[in-house]
This record gives structure tokens, C-alpha cells and sequence, in this order.
């Protein structure tokens, strides 16, 4: 994939369901169904003893965010692996109304249909290209997403703000509150914490090289596969003119 290259030059194996006759002293059950029905148990059951980084994050990666909310209870982050998060309140919509209205203030959304995971990385990719060099050209960029590996755990993460001057590249998380009021001493504790990570990553991003084999075997990636044409045309926008 020659986009992970041109991208960080800037700055698990696939399961499948296994078709078994199962056997024991008393019974043997030929049923293709059957099998699957006890195989799936066997599996879920197995699966249950796994760490929920396995469980849950094998195809999208450790999210900067899980890192933080671990930190804040981590019995309720297991719970929303595991049942899903509960519904959006008033205040992270505001939350998320207010980035949507930063991040329009320095950057234009075009819609792009994702057709692999292939895709869906290089996507990321193509839009740290963009992100870096409006860095580099303006100054300031915001959404910037980020992949890195920490203990060769895939990180993936999403600065708010990214500013340059001077030579000095400062790194800005934007919070919203529904009090007027400063923040809570363990409320800012994570806060720090989720910067701390965004600057681990940025700083291993240009002090190493992207370990870009074992990303692909990872994700079970195909290195060859051709990307859209629209996708395509936005890497020649970003200044990488590629093809996988």
C-alpha cells in the first residue's frame, strides 16, 4: 500500500467459521448445523475470556478516547463495549455541534462511499496528508487524524487543533461544558491525559518510521488493492499521486 508510505513520509488474522463434525462418548452429530451451533458456543464462550482490546478493537483500533475513558471508570467503558453507549445527551450534541462548526471554519467535507477497509484507511491517511500541509502552509489545521502504535497496539485518534508558529507545532483540545465553570480537577486529569497520547503518537510519527508491513497484516490488508478513482483523485489533491 504505497499511500501509508507517502503518508508518514510527512511527518490479526481474519477468522472464519469453522465447519466441523463434533463428536463424545454417547452421540455423533453429523448436522453441518449442529456443528455450527456448538462451534459458535465453543467460540463464544472462548471469546468471553479474551481482553476486550481483542474482543472488540482488532478491526478499528485502540481509540485515544477508550485509553481516556478507561482512565475515567473503567467499568463503564467495559459496559459500553459490550452493550453499546447509551443515548446522546443535550450536552455532548452541543459538544459535537460545536467541533463540527470548528472544524467547517478551516475545512471543506466532500462525501467519498467506502468499498473495503482498505479504503477506509487510506481515507484517514489521505486526510492527514491534508491536515499536515495546511499545517504547514496556514498554520493551523483541526480534525487531524492520527495512527500510531504504542507497544505495537494499532492507536488511532483525532487532534482537535494542530498550530504552528515559530517552529513550534501546539497541540489543542477543544471541551465543551453545560456549567459555566472550570472543569473538575479528574475532568482536567483526562483531558491531559488524552493530549499526552496525541503527543506520543505525533512525536513517534516523526521520529520513526511508520511500521507499515506489520499495519497491513493487522488490519489483514491488501497491499495491491486499487483504490476508487475518487479516492485516487483525492491522494493527487494531497500530493500523492498513487494507486494502491
Amino acid at each position: 500500500m504505497s499511500l501509508i508510505e507517502a503518508a508518514f513520509s510527512l511527518a490479526s488474522t481474519s477468522t472464519s467459521l469453522s465447519l466441523r463434525l463434533c463428536r463424545n462418548s454417547t452421540k455423533r452429530i453429523g448436522d453441518i448445523e449442529d456443528g455450527i451451533e456448538i462451534d459458535t458456543i465453543h467460540k463464544n464462550k472462548k471469546k468471553k475470556h479474551q481482553s476486550l482490546l481483542r474482543r472488540f478493537k482488532t478491526k478499528t483500533g485502540l481509540f485515544v478516547t477508550d485509553i481516556t475513558s478507561t482512565e475515567w471508570c473503567e467499568k463503564q467503558k467495559e459496559l459500553y463495549l459490550v452493550y453499546g453507549k447509551p443515548k446522546a445527551s443535550e450536552a455532548m450534541k452541543a459538544g459535537s455541534a460545536r467541533h463540527a462548526l470548528l472544524e467547517q471554519e478551516v475545512i471543506t467535507k466532500v462525501d467519498i462511499i467506502i468499498r473495503s477497509a482498505e479504503e477506509h484507511w487510506a481515507l484517514k491517511m489521505i486526510n492527514f496528508i491534508h491536515g499536515t500541509n495546511q499545517l504547514f502552509l496556514d498554520g493551523l489545521t483541526r480534525e487531524l487524524p492520527l495512527i500510531g502504535f504504542a507497544n505495537d497496539v494499532c492507536v488511532v485518534g483525532v487532534i482537535d487543533e494542530l498550530r504552528l508558529k515559530t517552529g513550534t507545532v501546539t497541540l489543542v483540545e477543544t471541551k465543551t461544558r453545560s456549567q459555566n465553570n472550570l472543569p473538575s480537577e479528574p475532568q482536567q486529569r483526562n483531558g491531559r491525559l488524552q493530549l499526552m497520547c496525541y503527543k506520543y503518537l505525533w512525536d513517534k510519527l516523526l521520529a520513526h518510521p511508520f511500521p507499515t508491513q506489520h499495519f497491513i497484516q493487522l488490519f489483514s490488508l491488501n497491499p495491491d488493492y486499487l483504490l476508487s478513482q475518487e479516492i485516487r483523485e483525492l491522494a493527487i489533491q494531497a500530493g500523492a499521486p498513487i494507486q494502491t
